[in-house]
């Protein structure tokens, strides 16, 4: 025993619910000798540094932004899923039987999108009702007679197990439409490798992060066009869907844009991707967007996510959908019931993998059936899935009863009912130390003519001893989940091999338009904070000024650098109750205080992950959440008098968080078109600000020699607010005077504050995304923005 177990005795985990299955005590071979080194391992740590493990997995999902909003839920803004650090461990031979049972499932689903869609052999031969289908809302009559590459509908799918009461593994929700969870499934590895490396070491588990590259090898298989370089994007509903996080994550991953319908056009029967540089043609769209938005020309004339004639161009053959259009109609749990007798009628074979049991209550014997135990069953919407159950999962008054059994008998056809299965058990990471949470199990595969399961699972967790709640749309957390290799010889498999490179194109124009206010944002913020440092610092150090008229120019400046008037901060409303520090820091109604101008970055950089390196977004998301922890009470405000030392604390960690999100943008950024106009955004931004400043300052009184003595000293204040101090004395080694501080802030080429500076960057941001294609495409030079800045460059050069 060791010094941590001898001085931190750890319990044992509590008991598990006697109906569940403890996933540990039923592990055998390999699997319950890794069971026995993990908890070996986490034993050993203190109770202390088990939580200090678990805060830390928390706040890397944090820092990287794995987030997954609750259902129905529209003020759960970037709810961060919970991980935790024991995994789920799968003996090998237990996998392969898992493996070949969803390839099995998959090569069903294919077989039966393909019938009902062309002859519909299976309603003909009575194996499945006809009411099934047509009453269901998502059959695609415009899905009818469509052809599809190599006969696959479902090319990516996701599978929920769990037990049955005798131990076996069933198939309680198929997902062949619409997948979520890889991504979670890859970050809750990431997190485990990370926050404690010795765990993964403890056992031989096979990899999972070549997953993005085999999905995108997989979905370019499909392009119908003869092209080396097929062209894949992932169209998204936008930002505001609960699994956005993990559109981007794998957009990022997979090297392809991220698009939302508003995006693509359709133009002479193709799509095309509206680029900075002009249309793209688009051959493989992995929709991640319900079928009934992807066309309102086709489905639903109410949808505004879609791509008007997007089915035409289906139809056409120049563009494969992914999954299929019509696949939706796997989301109806009533067919998932005949996936056996599916399995028969069209491979005559007996499923691997059965489906759970489940009652259709639509059947007037199997409704009283389940009306006569309505306590033991677990009743489902049969087509919706959007927050798991929309019923009550375990009914325990009479009123939740009754209010279910009214449910039923209104409309039993809607629903399905199943009997409850023992969840699975599992230890999790908890402030008692270890303790059981019922568990999940989520599979994915790839379909087509020979369906490959991957080997990478999610596994989910009840966050609460008393909850069966698991998905992570209802508060539940992710696992990471570890597949054994076998350790006897026999066929690896084969390595992932690209076909050929992933044609780059060019940056999409909503892209461009959130990186340059990324930019511009980022610098307004940085420009708000410095020059209020400046201004306060040094009024605070020079107590000599007596007339508060030699503050005017500076306070002038200030306001005109945040968008005000320049006779704002003259307000006695302002001024006197000494607020000026909380409207300009932590004013969400001042749109250019510094905490509007930084959730309205980090909300440009949020429609832009796929493009944004995870380093980048985590320096924006901790800037974000220091001033959000900044934030006083409500009704209160911070006060300029009394709370100065905790302003200039708070001003400080800003310029330095936004000093490193410069820099982590320059060493993680590609210098391509995305960094360019990041660039462009901020040069602008700083060019305005310096113009203004010194306009403030100087410009508007140079005439005035007396004024401009008798203000002098406002010329060092000036510098510091740019910061451009040490860079004068490092040029002039004098005291600062007016014709040097104005002809350095605007025409010296190498200050980077100055006003040449930044137009000589924005000159070579333009000529390097827009200079070929404007002059290839016979634009009049004249009315470029390339022409209108050389203009500028020249006139702040050669201005006296």
């Amino acid at each position: 025993m060791n010094a941590a177990e001898s001085s931190h005795p750890q319990p044992p985990p509590s008991p598990p619910d006697p109906a569940a299955f403890d996933e540990i005590a039923r592990a055998t071979n390999g699997a319950a000798e890794v069971y026995a080194s993990i908890q070996s391992t986490l034993f050993s740590e203190g109770p202390d540094e088990l939580r200090r493990l678990s805060a830390r997995g928390q706040q890397m999902m944090r820092d990287l932004g794995v987030t997954f909003n609750l259902y129905d839920d529209d003020t759960s803004h970037d709810r961060v899923v919970p991980v935790d650090l024991f995994p789920r461990v799968i003996d090998p031979r237990e996998w392969s039987l898992l493996a070949a049972g969803i390839a099995q499932r998959i090569r069903v689903w294919n077989a039966f999108f393909k019938d009902i869609h062309a002859s519909q052999e299976i309603l003909r031969n009575g194996v499945l009702p006809h009411e099934i289908v047509y009453d269901d809302p998502h059959y695609q009559r415009n899905a009818v007679g469509l052809t599809v590459p190599e006969d696959t509908f479902v090319h990516v799918a996701a599978f929920d197990l769990a037990r049955d009461h005798n131990g076996r593994w069933v198939v309680i929700e198929d997902y062949v439409s619409n997948t979520t969870g890889a991504s979670y499934a890859l970050q809750a590895r990431h997190a485990v490798s990370q926050v404690s490396p010795e765990l993964v070491e403890l056992a031989n588990i096979h990899p999972i992060s070549g997953y993005p590259t085999a999905l995108l090898e997989h979905l370019r298989c499909y392009a119908r066009r003869a092209t080396s370089e097929p062209r894949v994007v992932l169209l998204s509903p936008g930002l505001h869907n609960q699994a956005y996080y993990e559109h981007s994550y794998l957009a990022r991953q997979m090297g392809i844009p991220l698009v939302t319908g508003s995006d693509l056009i359709v133009l002479n029967s193709e799509v095309f991707l509206k680029t900075i540089g002009g249309l793209e043609p688009i051959d493989v769209i992995y929709r991640r967007l319900d079928e009934d938005y992807i066309d309102p020309l086709a489905f639903r004339e109410d949808s505004r996510l879609g791509v008007p004639g997007l089915m035409n161009c289906v139809r056409k053959g120049t563009v494969t959908i992914t999954n299929a259009a019509g696949t939706a109609l796997g989301n109806n749990r009533a067919l998932a019931a005949y996936v056996s007798r599916m399995a028969r009628f069209y491979l005559n074979e007996t499923l691997l993998i059965p489906t759970v049991e489940r009652l259709l209550c639509r059947d007037r014997d199997q409704c009283e059936q389940v009306l006569g135990a309505l306590s033991q069953y677990r009743v489902l919407q049969v087509s919706e899935r959007a927050g798991g159950h929309s019923i009550p999962p375990n009914p325990i008054d009479e009123s939740a009863l009754g209010k279910l059994r009214n449910q039923l008998l209104a409309n039993p056809a809607r629903h399905v009912a199943e009997p409850h299965l023992p969840f699975d058990c599992l230890p999790s990471l908890t402030d008692s130390g270890l303790q059981p949470r019922h568990t999940g199990l989520r599979l994915f595969a790839f379909g087509s003519q020979r369906p490959h399961v991957h080997p990478i699972a999610l596994t989910r967790f009840s966050t609460s001893p008393d909850s069966q709640v698991i998905s992570s749309g209802l508060g539940g957390g992710i696992k990471d989940t570890w597949i054994l290799r076998d350790d006897e010889p026999g066929e690896e498999a084969p390595p992932i091999t690209v076909a050929s490179p992933q044609r780059r194109l060019r940056l999409g124009s909503r892209i461009a338009d959130n990186l340059f206010w990324v930019g511009r944002y980022a610098e307004r913020a940085e420009n708000t904070a410095r020059i209020l440092r400046a201004l306060q610092s040094i009024q605070l150090e020079d107590q000599t000024r007596q007339s508060p008229e030699s503050w005017v120019p500076l306070w002038e400046a200030l306001a005109r650098a945040t968008g005000h008037s320049t006779h704002f901060f003259k307000r006695s409303s302002l001024r006197q109750k000494q607020t000026v520090s909380h409207y300009l820091l932590l004013d969400r109604k001042n749109p250019s205080s510094v905490i509007r101008c930084i959730e309205l970055c980090r909300l440009n950089a949020h429609a832009t992950r796929e493009t944004v390196p995870p380093e980048v977004w985590i320096v924006i998301n901790r800037l974000h959440q220091t001033l959000t922890d900044a934030m006083p009470p409500r009704r209160t405000k911070l006060s300029d008098h009394e709370e100065w030392p905790l302003i200039l604390e708070l001003i400080d960690r800003v310029l330095n968080q936004l000093d490193s999100l410069i820099g982590s943008a320059s060493k993680n950024m590609l210098r391509d078109d995305g960094w360019h106009f990041w660039s462009l955004g901020a040069c602008i931004e700083r060019a305005v600000t310096t113009v203004l400043v010194v306009r403030q300052v100087l410009l508007k009184r140079q005439g005035d020699r007396t004024r401009g003595e008798r203000d002098a000293s406002n010329l060092d204040a000036l510098l510091r607010m740019l910061s451009s101090q040490y860079a004068y004395r490092s040029l002039y080694q004098a005291r600062p005077t007016l014709q040097n501080a104005a002809t350095m802030l605007l025409q010296d080429p190498q200050l980077p504050r100055s006003v040449l500076y930044c137009l000589l960057g924005i000159r070579g941001s333009l000529e390097r995304v827009f200079g070929r294609q404007w002059r290839a495409a016979g634009h009049h030079e004249s009315s470029t923005p390339l022409r209108h800045c050389a203009r500028l460059i020249s006139e702040v050069e050669f201005a006296d």
